[in-house]
Order: structure tokens, then C-alpha cells, then sequence
């Protein structure tokens, strides 16, 4: 996601929800700190997915 696109959803969802006491910086924090946290989370879950295919191609290969 290019910096304008993602600068543009932040300022979106910031004046959307609009938290209060919460500056702009403080709420950037916040988003990148949960980026983090869902990117470790999509990476396991892909890691899953991946390590159950591979159970169901070995099962397939030894079924043959």
C-alpha cells in the first residue's frame, strides 16, 4: 500500500471513530503497533494453511 493510500485510510478512520483524547500520533501508534499484530497473526494463519496442504498432498501421494 503506497504511504498517500494508507495516510488517507488512517485520517478516514481516525475522524470516523474519532477516540477521544486520543492526538493523531498517539492513534498512529496504536495502528501500527495492531499492523503488527495482525500481520504476525496472517502469517501464522498462512503458515497453516500451508502446512495443511501439505499434510493433504502427502496423504494424496500416499494413498497412490
Amino acid at each position: 500500500m503506497k504511504k498517500e493510500d494508507k495516510a488517507w485510510l488512517l485520517a478516514v478512520a481516525y475522524a470516523t471513530t474519532q477516540p477521544d483524547d486520543v492526538t493523531p500520533e498517539e492513534f498512529l501508534s496504536e495502528v501500527e503497533r495492531s499492523e503488527v499484530d495482525f500481520l504476525s497473526l496472517l502469517t501464522r494463519q498462512e503458515e497453516d494453511k500451508s502446512n495443511e496442504a501439505l499434510k493433504v498432498w502427502e496423504k494424496l501421494g500416499s494413498s497412490n
